[in-house]
C-alpha cells in the first residue's frame, strides 16, 4: 500500500493519504479544505543499509548499547 503526498491546489495544503486500489487516486480530496484539485508530489525514497559494524539498529554506525544507549537516539535504534 503505497503512500502519496499531494497538494491542494485551493489551499495549498500538503497531506499524506495511503492508495489502495487505482481508484482510490479518482476520490483524492484535500483534508483541509475538501477540493479534489491535487497534485502528487514527488517524495525522497526512504532506504535502510544493514548493520555496517557500529551498532546493531541497521540504519547505519551507532554506539547502542541496550544497557546505555549512547548514540542519542538520533539513528532510531532504541
Amino acid at each position: 500500500m503505497p503512500i502519496y503526498e499531494y497538494r491542494c491546489e485551493d489551499c495549498s495544503a500538503e497531506f499524506e493519504t495511503l492508495v489502495f486500489t487505482p481508484r482510490d487516486i479518482m476520490s483524492i480530496a484535500c483534508t483541509t479544505c475538501g477540493s479534489d484539485k491535487v497534485s502528487k508530489l514527488m517524495s525522497g525514497a526512504s532506504v535502510i543499509q544493514g548493520d555496517s559494524g557500529g551498532g546493531s539498529c541497521g540504519s547505519g554506525p551507532c554506539d547502542y548499547n541496550p544497557g546505555s544507549h549512547t548514540c542519542g537516539g538520533g539513528c532510531g535504534c532504541g
